[in-house]
């Protein structure tokens, strides 16, 4: 959230032709720091959006994996219904 926040605070410094403040603010370690979580994250967050696994996670708990593959067929069959009844 840092990151994205930096960026739009440099945006905005930017408009209003404040170059050094926007790299400056762009260029803390804070900021770089955020980033790199985000970027760390980024191919986990779009496997589970696509609907992939995460990795490991069927060796480590099946049971766990076979439980949420339960309730998405659970809600999905619920949306189903609800869209028929429409």
């Amino acid at each position: 959230m840092h990151a994205g926040v930096a960026a739009l605070d440099a945006v905005q410094d930017l408009r209003h032709g404040r170059v050094l403040k926007a790299m400056a603010r762009l260029f803390q370690r804070s900021v770089a720091q955020s980033a790199a979580s985000i970027f760390e994250v980024a191919p986990l967050v779009a496997s589970l959006a696509r609907g992939g696994e995460v990795s490991g996670a069927r060796e480590r708990s099946p049971d766990m994996r076979e439980a949420v593959h339960s309730r998405n067929s659970n809600s999905k069959a619920q949306m189903m219904n609800v869209s028929r009844q429409q």
